[in-house]
């Protein structure tokens, strides 16, 4: 087993910042254009978790052409946000809700994976130097598309 990669506190210190900035990024408007206004995959992923947890399968139907993980991750978000807004009161049935009730829960669940993905850059990068570790963290922080 390889020892593990020891880096400076300003190495790391860095990389605290780049999460600090990826985690504003991804945050800052997160709940911007519900319901009407949501991205092309996002209802085809959450009316599949949404289904899937009103029929008990976990099948999403055939369509996989996003991988089923961020499904089942995102039925977990159904689950959830649905627990927590029938103790509030909000509703007392799945039929009561739609897949609009559930995105901006999903979209923080994909907005921490995100800021998650930034300290897994960095620390694959630190395989070729604290330089390498932080330039990844940054760049990967500031991706648009990420």
């Amino acid at each position: 087993m390889a020892a593990p990669l020891v880096l400076s506190r300003r190495a790391n210190l860095l990389c605290f910042i780049a999460l600090i900035v990826g985690a504003i990024l991804r945050f800052w408007a997160i709940g911007k254009d519900i319901p009407y206004g949501v991205a092309i995959d996002e209802p085809a992923i959450m009316d599949r978790a949404v289904e899937m947890v009103k029929t008990g399968t976990l099948n999403p139907r055939g369509f996989f052409d996003y991988g089923t993980l961020s499904m089942y991750l995102h039925v977990v978000v159904v689950i959830v946000r649905f627990v927590s807004g029938a103790m509030t009161g909000m509703w007392s049935s799945l039929n009561q809700t739609s897949s609009a009730d559930y995105y901006l829960w999903g979209r923080e669940l994909t907005a921490l994976l995100g800021v998650a993905t930034i300290a897994i850059v960095y620390r694959i990068g630190a395989r070729w130097g604290e330089q390498a570790a932080v330039i990844a963290a940054v760049i990967m922080a500031v991706q648009p598309w990420h």
